[in-house]
């Protein structure tokens, strides 16, 4: 998702995300939601977004993610 941001967004000095907005829920057995909040760092300022992502819990791998400024 980092990646993400940094490409919509260009110039982005860095991106955090709060862990202790971090929540995980249930989707099935193969995969598992996580969704929370962050904030990146531009020139003009720290602006802040939410994400959500499904994750493959057997391979590890983020099978879809978004992010929404807030």
């Amino acid at each position: 998702m980092s990646g993400d941001i940094k490409q919509a967004y260009g110039r982005v000095e860095k991106v955090i995300y709060s862990t202790d907005t971090t929540t995980e829920y249930f989707i099935s057995n193969a995969e598992q939601g996580v969704k929370g909040q962050g904030q990146f760092l531009q020139s003009g300022g720290w602006k802040d977004f939410s994400y959500d992502c499904t994750v493959n819990i057997r391979n590890g791998t983020v099978a879809q993610s978004e992010y929404k400024l807030s």
